[in-house]
């Protein structure tokens, strides 16, 4: 199927990174990397942000000031003055409007999933506690609609035989033509496909760290001094998913259209034949009291394409494709629904000699 290949494909999207500019003398952030293209928020109390294509953020926010710091005291009870400030691993400042940013974020990584890969990819959801989150998770819409076009052109269509009495045919009297029920019924039929498709989820955490140490003094080492030290570190999480998609496309016939290969030279009405019900599968022979719907009055030989094994008969059948979809994750999810897709049309051929009658004087016995 082609869209598995297709999803093999796919790769971890680029990871934002969270970057937050102290007081900047101007409002407007400056443009992030290459190419420029950014994508501008405004959040309230002049805080703008710009997103990136490239996967970086800038962001200009007034008066901002870092969280965090650091106390000391004595043992004895007198007061020292703080040591300098060691930063932890990766210290982030405290984002303001948090919750705006990183909804931004999340629609900026759906987005650029479908320019840089092809696919278009769901917003990751909101969570207590996580930021920039993003995700390799399919679109649920998108994928239904691959999926179900998939499944309309990879369906196999029946393998119709037409028949025709009598065979060959004489002109002046119709010929019937019908689809041998063996072959084909007229009943609707079904194609399924399932997939798995499996999905990485990633997002940034905020972990406070609080370190105390003690030791001597620096004014006077013969007494113990107590340092306290806290920082945030923004910490990286990833987790792996799978989600399960099944459409099922089911085809019923609508149209059948014959030609009975005798206009080859200018069109005539006569000579095609359109049903929008079964009746345009016509009817097997049984006896001469129970005519086909289809028939065809030839006035002329098909000796011309003797050759080629008579004149050409074809039927072109439509059927339409009525696809039904289920969804289901290891995260709980669970949809379903109907979509119409576009139709599939059969071609079927079918080579028809007709011999002329001559009539022939007979002389009476005497």
């Amino acid at each position: 199927m082609r869209l598995t290949g297709v999803i093999a494909a796919l790769l971890t999207p680029v990871m934002l990174g969270l970057l937050v500019a102290t007081a900047l003398s101007q409002p407007a952030p400056p443009t992030c990397g290459a190419g420029g293209g950014a994508t501008v928020l405004q959040l309230p109390g002049g805080v703008t942000f710009a997103l990136n294509p490239g996967g970086c953020v800038n962001g200009h926010v007034p008066r901002f000031e870092l969280g965090g710091g650091v106390t000391g005291s004595g043992s004895s009870g007198s007061s020292n003055p703080p040591p300098p400030s060691r930063p932890g691993p990766n210290p982030i400042p405290q984002p303001v409007n948090l919750l705006a940013l990183d909804l931004a974020i999340r629609q900026s990584n759906a987005r650029r999933c479908l320019t840089q890969m092809g696919f278009v990819c769901a917003p990751s959801p909101s969570a207590p506690g996580r930021l920039n989150e993003r995700s390799t998770r399919l679109d649920i819409n998108w994928l239904v609609t691959q999926l179900g076009q998939d499944a309309v052109q990879d369906a196999a269509l029946p393998n119709i035989q037409l028949r025709a009495n009598p065979d060959p045919g004489i002109t002046g009297i119709p010929t019937w033509f019908w689809v041998d029920p063996v072959s084909y019924g007229g009943q609707a039929f079904s194609y399924t496909v399932a997939m798995p498709v499996q999905w990485t989820e990633y997002w940034d955490t905020i972990e406070h760290h609080h370190d105390v140490s003690s030791g001597p003094c620096a004014d006077d080492p013969i007494q113990t001094c107590t340092t306290t030290h806290d920082w945030d570190e923004l910490v990286d999480h990833q987790q792996e998913h799978t989600d399960h998609v099944s459409v099922t496309a089911t085809f019923s016939p609508v149209q059948f259209a014959w030609d009975f290969g005798d206009d080859r030279q200018s069109w005539r009405p006569e000579s095609h034949a359109s049903f929008a019900d079964l009746k345009g599968m016509g009817q097997p022979y049984v006896d001469p009291h129970t005519p086909s719907p289809v028939a065809h009055n030839y006035s002329e030989s098909s000796l011309n394409s003797f050759d080629q094994g008579g004149f050409p008969i074809h039927l072109s059948v439509t059927w339409t494709a009525t696809a039904t979809w289920h969804f289901t994750s290891d995260l709980g999810d669970n949809a379903s629904g109907t979509r119409t897709f576009g139709a599939r049309v059969g071609q079927y051929a079918l080579r028809h000699q007709v011999r002329e009658s001559q009539p022939v004087i007979v002389a009476a016995a005497p």
